[in-house]
């Protein structure tokens, strides 16, 4: 599976700190920037049988519900928290799973064994919108960063350059974590060196003690033998 272009991190962090109502109004304007940017797709969506999905994000404090076809523009909006009413679907993992999954990016072979995918309810709604999304070539970085405008450019490199240093940071992170846990493992083991440590000593010792006294019984024994009253 190829890895989603857009910072999954940096679009976590934006999505949970965002008030609903900012981040209904930027899911309305990337979807209307998509439709423009992908027509065949929202015609493609709108062909299919009627049906609402849910997306639940792991990672993230907010639900939102994706209705498309009965020959309708496909739309998503942000679910209330106290709203449950079902859909006809529900799609559960974390937002880098979900992005990949949006673009079409998961092979659909593969698409009920993806670990940290959990589908629920009706898996043909889901089957149909995964092979809608695969027949378009979809890059939410690009989509997302078009909004820009004639910054496009600069907002490219930035969001880049934020991705990279958060992903550098995570596996600094992930060296540092893992260095103490290599420390408490040599900690735990240190008692039983110790241990296995002592005894040596203390068996060393006693071969040494035992040496010496070999060698003073060995000397007695030459001395009386060299000794004249014993000829």
């Amino acid at each position: 599976m190829k890895p989603s272009n857009l910072p999954a991190p940096l679009v976590r962090g934006a999505m949970t700190v965002a008030p609903p109502f900012v981040l209904a109004r930027a899911i309305d304007a990337l979807l209307r920037k998509m439709e423009r940017a992908h027509p065949r797709l929202f015609k493609n969506l709108a062909r299919l049988k009627p049906y609402v999905i849910h997306v639940e994000p792991s990672d993230l404090p907010h639900r939102f519900a994706l209705k498309f076809g009965g020959d309708e523009k496909a739309f998503v909006r942000l679910l209330d928290p106290r709203d449950e009413t079902p859909g006809d679907a529900c799609i559960k993992g974390n937002i880098d799973v979900l992005l990949n999954l949006l673009q079409g990016r998961i092979d659909g072979d593969a698409l009920f064994f993806t670990r940290g995918l959990v589908i629920a309810g009706d898996t043909a709604a889901v089957v149909a919108l995964r092979n809608t999304l695969d027949r378009e070539e979809i890059d939410l970085f690009a989509d997302v960063t078009s909004m820009f405008g004639p910054l496009q450019k600069p907002a490219e490199r930035a969001l880049t350059a934020i991705g990279r240093a958060r992903e550098a940071a995570r596996h600094r992170a992930a060296e540092f974590i893992d260095s103490l846990r290599d420390d408490k493992t040599a900690d735990a083991a240190a008692p039983a060196w110790a241990n296995e440590r002592d005894a040596l000593k203390a068996e060393l010792k006693t071969l040494q003690t035992r040496i010496a006294k070999l060698e003073v019984r060995e000397k007695l024994a030459k001395g009386a033998s060299q000794d004249p009253a014993h000829s």
